[in-house]
């Protein structure tokens, strides 16, 4: 008889329905670059502070029955999302599976309580985890007719730090930190713990003393060593108050070397702090332009594409540089642009839609292509050529065109010798303006372009003119010139019939082609 652990493994890893929901909620809660967690944690993070603000309001103003009935949604919402978290926290049917293979490959019975040793093991890894903590505690509030329960209201507030990225980060201080501040706990526990018995023995006896129990000796410790100091409590002997003074310079010993780590950890977080909060800005962005260089090509290139309303990252491991792409107001990140946790975070496998890769340097171009050729094969990767002799090497790590600024240079100084009116023509309209400009439309499978032909078209009607149509496909290559895989057939007859991969290379007003597009596409 099969064993219902193992027919349960086997219909949850087959079920596409169970897969698809946990993916769903897991999505949401835990992946950041999802468009499903960003309106997923505002929203919480809303609902925590308004049911704070309305628990707070309730106390003083009494609003009235429904601050009942909201207390229980929350309540039940804040339920639900640590049921969810704890159900997405490990997965036992992967367990299952393989334990299950495992134990056919050495013909041995599977050992199923392990098995949900480990499962339980999972789940109390993420149960033990501060947020989690922090979670279980924000749900006790239900029982706030008990006085005790209202304290954990205040832990509703420490929910924030879950939805929000920056404060992650600014929360990492503390774990950064870790040795430093329990070193620091645990000296002020010792100190107050000495000076709060060694003051109750000297003065717990004495009728003039306030010293009246213990409790007040360990209360008198810590107001002197914070250097509060109310006032309500102080030493009547000599003894004691030489145990004051010891106090106080050790408070004050304690605390610059807290306020010292501090700095030290937020310093050291402020980059990292900075960082993640452009990568929330990337989060935002459904596609983009990655460029991964910012020289005197990048800009050049980031400024047109500004011009044109496009959506730009730039990636670059120079600073000056990265602060003069932010002072023109793009998005720039100084990292590594072949780092693939970066490039995982920025979501390059959905949203890059092209990415220029421009350093002035083959190797590191070599790796940033190879890096988002991994991770996006679909990605239209531009590469610059600073050496002819890697051309094949960038063709081979995935570029899909490898440009030479020298060669470029070359060919135009060649062409602008021959003919210089035509070359400054042709220069004009490929360079674009306010009047016009090369543009490419493409033609989608089923668009109203797809099948027409040349006479249908009416371009001149939208104020453009057809340069020619590249084409993927071709029967009659004499016809046409080589473009990189593509064909590309310079002025077709009216006759000639469009195709869906086909793309139209038109000159005209950009705003022109845009309105072209929207209308046929």
């Amino acid at each position: 008889m099969q064993s219902p652990f193992l027919s349960w493994s086997i219909w949850a890893s087959e079920s596409l329905f169970y897969q698809s929901i946990k993916s769903f909620f897991r999505d949401m809660l835990s992946n950041n670059n999802s468009r499903k967690r960003i309106v997923f944690d505002s929203s919480m993070m809303t609902l925590v502070l308004c049911s704070v603000i309305i628990m707070i309001l309730d106390i003083q103003y009494q609003l009235g029955n429904w601050v009942y009935y909201f207390e229980w949604a929350t309540i039940t919402i804040f339920t639900l999302e640590y049921l969810l978290r704890l159900w997405t926290s490990g997965d036992f049917h992967s367990l299952g599976i393989a334990s299950y293979e495992t134990a056919q490959l050495s013909r041995t019975p599977v050992q199923w309580r392990n098995v949900l040793k480990v499962w339980l093991k999972q789940k109390w890894q993420f149960i033990k985890t501060p947020l989690a903590i922090i979670d279980l505690l924000a749900i006790i509030p239900l029982y706030r007719p008990l006085r005790m329960f209202r304290l954990f209201l205040l832990f509703r507030l420490f929910k924030v730090f879950r939805y929000s990225r920056t404060l992650r980060s600014f929360g990492s201080i503390f774990s950064e930190k870790k040795f430093e501040l329990r070193l620091i706990f645990l000296v002020l526990i010792v100190v107050i713990t000495i000076s709060g018995v060694g003051l109750y023995i000297f003065e717990g006896h004495l009728a003039e003393s306030k010293i009246n129990s213990l409790f007040d000796a360990f209360y008198w410790a810590l107001i002197t060593i914070s250097t509060v100091g109310y006032g309500d409590i102080t030493p009547v002997t000599i003894e004691g108050q030489v145990i004051t003074m010891i106090l106080i310079l050790c408070g004050v010993g304690l605390i610059a070397f807290f306020t010292s780590t501090l700095v030290t950890a937020f310093n050291n977080q402020r980059n990292n702090i900075q960082h993640d909060r452009l990568l929330s800005d990337v989060e935002k962005k459904s596609q983009y332009i990655l460029v991964c260089g910012y020289g005197r090509i990048g800009e050049s290139l980031v400024h047109q594409f500004k011009e044109r309303k496009k959506e730009l990252i730039v990636v670059d491991r120079d600073p000056i540089k990265i602060a003069r792409a932010r002072a023109s107001g793009v998005l720039a990140i100084e990292s590594d642009a072949s780092d693939l946790t970066l490039l995982n975070n920025m979501a390059v496998a959905k949203k890059a839609r092209t990415v220029l890769c421009l350093t002035n340097n083959d190797v590191i171009n070599l790796y940033i292509t190879l890096s988002i050729r991994q991770l996006n094969p679909e990605a239209e990767i531009l590469v610059r050529l600073n050496d002819k002799q890697n051309h094949q090497k960038m063709m081979i790590a995935g570029a899909s065109r490898v440009i030479s600024p020298y060669h470029v240079v070359a060919t135009i100084g060649r062409e602008f010798a021959g003919q210089p009116v035509a070359f400054e023509v042709i220069r004009s309209i490929a360079n674009g303006n306010e009047v016009s400009g090369i543009e490419t439309i493409p033609v989608s499978q089923n668009s109203a372009l797809d099948g027409i032909t040349i006479e249908q078209l009416a371009l001149a009607e939208a104020g453009l003119v057809l340069l020619g149509v590249l084409q993927r496909e071709a029967d009659d290559s004499s016809q046409h010139y080589i473009v990189g895989n593509a064909r590309f057939r310079f002025n077709p007859g009216i006759d000639f019939q469009l195709t869906s991969g086909d793309t139209l290379v038109v000159i005209g007003n950009y705003q022109r082609a845009q309105h072209f597009v929207l209308n046929y596409c």
